[in-house]
């Protein structure tokens, strides 16, 4: 059982426990206070938590209430300040803040919100490990050069620039991929392209793509050839989209005639015509039989999702 001592040639000890020791303690007194030998410190119950309690007069901060057992901030001699570790930094031109912990976070929040657990903004790194910039209030998040606005992430999601606060001028999506081109006859039916990598990229509402199209059977097509399958509606707002014939093969089509093609509104469909360089006019269609067994395409364009 822990007493106190009292030794006239050396003074007064006080309860001398463990970390353990002293959180076994059941209810103790407001204000009791031992000597904590895991830590080598004095230890002071405030009412709900043992605290360290400071006999050197340099290291006392006014302001400052800590219920650590054990030490919790280090400034090293080169003036690094540690949060539970010991500072370590990339290089000795290097002086900053090191936060050491499982997940370790810094988090700002103002006086009037985000004191709550999930509130605030939150720099921290997570189970991955990977670091994360983690905004928990509904705000825009603004980054700026020079005292000027250069990015701005929209709490609606999407990013300006240069000051632009506009959700209409937002950049909200980056996507690259492939797609599967199918064939389809408008008067039914489909067929087959052999199997090749027809690529998209998707920036905001402008999609780009690219197609080698061989066909390796018509099967039941019939009438007209319309390739489906594009990754992304074409709006109805953008109107129809031209696309380009890069080059072709094996087609079964009139000299001095060349393939063009469009897509049709609210559609994943490109629709070929047969162009007549000398007449200056389209055929309604490109036709299966023109398009051959083997018939190859060449193709890409652009246009717009909603």
């Amino acid at each position: 059982m822990a007493t106190v001592k009292l030794d006239p040639a050396k003074g007064i000890q006080i309860p001398n426990l463990t970390t353990t020791e002293r959180n076994a303690i059941s209810s103790p007194e407001t204000g009791a206070i031992i000597w904590n030998t895991t830590t080598s410190e004095i230890n002071q119950y405030n009412g709900s938590a043992w605290e360290i309690t400071y006999t050197d007069t340099n290291t006392q901060i006014a302001g400052i209430t800590s219920s650590a057992d054990a030490t919790a901030i280090t400034i090293d001699s080169s003036e690094n300040v540690g949060i539970g570790v010991t500072p370590a930094m990339a290089s000795s031109s290097y002086n900053g803040l090191h936060i050491g912990a499982t997940y370790p976070t810094m988090k700002l929040s103002s006086n009037s919100s985000g004191h709550a657990a999930a509130d605030g903004f939150h720099l921290r790194i997570d189970s991955t490990p990977r670091v994360e910039y983690w905004n928990y209030e509904n705000t825009d998040q603004v980054f700026s050069n020079n005292n000027s606005e250069k990015i701005r992430i929209l709490a609606g999601g999407g990013i300006t620039f240069n000051g632009d606060t506009a959700a209409a001028n937002a950049l909200d999506d980056y996507e690259e991929g492939t797609w599967t081109p199918t064939l389809i006859g408008s008067g039914g039916g489909t067929g087959t392209w052999a199997s090749s990598t027809n690529t998209y990229t998707k920036v905001g509402r402008a999609v780009h793509f690219t197609a080698y199209l061989t066909a390796t059977s018509l099967g039941s097509a019939s009438n007209a050839v319309i390739i489906g399958g594009l990754p992304f509606t074409n709006a109805s707002a953008g109107g129809y989209q031209a696309v380009a014939t890069g080059a072709a093969s094996g087609l079964a089509i009139t000299a001095g005639t060349c393939v063009t093609a469009f897509i049709d509104v609210n559609s994943t469909r490109i629709y070929p015509r047969i162009w007549n360089a000398t007449t200056g006019t389209a055929a309604y269609g490109f036709y299966v039989t023109e398009l051959t067994a083997d018939g190859s395409l060449m193709l890409s364009g652009t246009y717009y999702t909603t």
